[in-house]
């Protein structure tokens, strides 16, 4: 199998240039030869003195099976690979819809349910399954039947969004969004892999990152639609909506012809034969300890409480064995992490693309409370002023991608991006109760535009700098950290506005109700709760969640002060380039 990392590239540890889009030549073919020197440490793992080598057979059995890519046409002009294509639109669509769509509509669900103190797993039971399981679902594609695979996440997001309809309970919404979680983390590294498959080196920058802009911009509709559903006729059609997203992105991705692979004549046995069960399960039990800690200590405000220590004492435990159990894996290609991942580069890329989204995530879904909670906007009217974030933020994506056809550097790309992000949310901080709506959405397209071209490199960049083979799973643990950073930015915003809010009405709990003050701190605060307050302290509440909300966007702005620092190591690494 050819590789597609690129010449040169700074895996070597030398300031060469790395190729953001490589061809295959006799030169890949050459680097590769039995001959080549063992590139790994006695761990599996890459050695820093030189780069990772493919063997032989992959080349052959890769090269006899696939046409060459000079006599492939492009995706555009193959009508079977556009249509699968099209299913790919619709199902990232898709999923940025799921991602914000009860972004506006939470304190409604609380109220409906009668259920404030489940207010926050309203969102972390969709996130927290995508952030736990998108490794194993991405090993999982690389070897399983695509068009089986495909069937199932469509019955996981139809039956998640059919929970969700007839839920008349706080219990049965929350099993709803779980299962939902699952067809998304299902469904990413799925699409990822047909991506790869139907896309040439050359054009899948400019594909994928198309996606990625698709995705953004959806999650401007989610966020509308859930507070117009949920404001004017009843917040269930949105869940409608999503299965028909399931349906038509089965129907179109169905169609999908898996090429052959190097695995296929195995028997089911050999294949769970060599699935890393014990690898997966360390890290399942390692992500699920630190996000349900979090959670748990988010919900009660109570840091020092026992189930929250055992939580963490439990992940503290189970990271290093998990590390240590990849490292001596008796056979490097076979586990969860597979040798040829991770470098120095792509090491940096990961952190880049989570605390980007750490940042990011926690800047939309806060912004949210900030127009609900200071302005008290209706769930609709949130929506119209999360515009300006979300499109500015697919135009972004976009604009990157199509950018990847006439920018031969990406360093001035990335460093405009992160640099937008940053003072973005640096101005965010500055939002109060007396700042206008207009001037406030007008300040969300700063930070909206650097968030997407970041995310969209960070995913982008990705593939290019593994082999071929590895390229599928490399996209799905770009975007696993990504959806772990979100879910981190979620989860610890949470607790600040929790603890600076309760903090802040100490002083009021004469004139509040327990009830009132629970609300506000979960940031629960349409205007039919407003209109109950007293008049003297509402004044006083707005301006205690302005500050609450500020200090979110302070952490966002340090989660990209940070992000920005590992780019910087990137660029001294390596002056990543698009094209050779």
């Amino acid at each position: 199998m050819a590789t597609t990392q690129p010449a040169n590239a700074s895996l070597i540890g030398t300031p060469h240039t790395t190729s953001h889009r490589t061809e295959e030549n006799s030169a890949a073919r050459a680097a590769v030869t039995p001959s080549t020197p063992s590139t790994l440490d006695n761990s599996g793992f890459p050695s820093p003195l030189c780069q990772r080598a493919v063997t032989l057979e992959d080349i052959s059995f890769d090269e006899k099976l696939r046409p060459r890519e000079q006599e492939r046409l492009p995706l555009y002009k193959d009508s079977r690979r556009r249509l699968v294509f099209i299913g790919i639109l619709i199902a990232w669509f898709f999923k940025g819809f799921d991602d914000s769509v009860i972004t506006t509509i939470v304190p409604a669900l609380s109220r409906r349910f009668d259920a404030l103190g489940l207010i926050a797993w309203f969102s972390a039971a969709y996130f927290f399954p995508q952030a736990c399981l998108a490794i194993g679902f991405g090993r999982l594609a690389a070897v399983a039947n695509t068009r089986m695979l495909v069937v199932i996440d469509g019955m996981l997001l139809i039956v998640g969004s059919i929970l969700c309809i007839v839920a008349n309970s706080a219990s049965l919404f929350i099993l709803g969004r779980v299962i939902t979680g699952l067809g998304i983390a299902l469904g990413f590294p799925l699409c990822a892999t047909v991506l790869i498959c139907i896309t040439s080196p050359n054009e899948r920058p400019l594909y994928m990152a198309g996606c990625v802009g698709v995705d953004v911009m959806s999650l401007a509709f989610g966020s509308l639609l859930g507070g117009f559903f949920e404001t004017n006729i009843d917040y269930r059609w949105v869940f409608a909506l999503t299965i028909f997203g399931a349906v038509m992105s089965m129907v179109f991705i169905y169609p999908f012809q898996q090429p052959a692979r190097p695995t296929d004549h195995l028997p089911v046995w050999q294949h769970l034969r060599r699935f890393d069960f014990m690898g997966f399960g360390l890290f399942l039990v390692c992500s699920i300890c630190l996000l349900l800690a979090l959670q748990m200590a988010t919900q009660s405000g109570r840091w020092d409480s026992t189930p929250v220590i055992v939580l963490f004492a439990l992940f503290t435990v189970t990271l290093p064995i998990f590390i240590l159990q990849q490292r001596t894996h008796c056979h490097p290609d076979d586990r969860l992490l597979p040798r040829g991942i991770f470098s120095r580069d792509m090491s940096l890329l990961l952190g880049f693309g989570l605390s980007t989204m750490f940042a990011m995530y926690g800047v939309y879904y806060y912004l949210s409370t900030y127009f609900q909670s200071v302005h008290g906007l209706s769930s609709f009217d949130t929506g119209v002023c999360l515009l300006a974030f979300f499109i500015t933020s697919g135009v972004a994506s976009l604009a990157t991608g199509a950018s990847t056809e006439f920018v031969t550097y990406a360093n001035t790309i990335i460093l405009m991006g992160v640099t937008l992000a940053l003072v973005g949310s640096a101005l965010l901080t500055t939002l109060d109760q007396n700042t206008s709506r207009i001037k406030a959405s007008l300040l969300t397209m700063i930070s909206g535009f650097g968030f997407g071209t970041a995310q969209t490199l960070a995913v982008v960049f990705s593939q290019s700098w593994v082999a071929e083979h590895l390229q599928p799973l490399t996209v799905s643990i770009a975007l696993m950290m990504q959806l772990l950073g979100g879910t981190l930015g979620l989860v610890l915003g949470g607790s600040l506005l929790n603890m600076r809010v309760r903090a802040g009405l100490e002083h009021l709990h004469g004139k509040l109700s327990e009830v009132q003050v629970a609300e506000i701190a979960q940031g629960s605060l349409p205007p039919e709760v407003m209109e109950s307050l007293p008049t003297s302290v509402t004044v006083e509440v707005y301006s205690i969640m302005a500050q609450a909300v500020q200090n979110i966007f302070y952490t966002a702005t340090g989660a990209v002060a940070v992000a920005e620092d590992e780019q910087q190591w990137l660029v001294l690494a390596a002056n990543t380039s698009y094209k050779q």
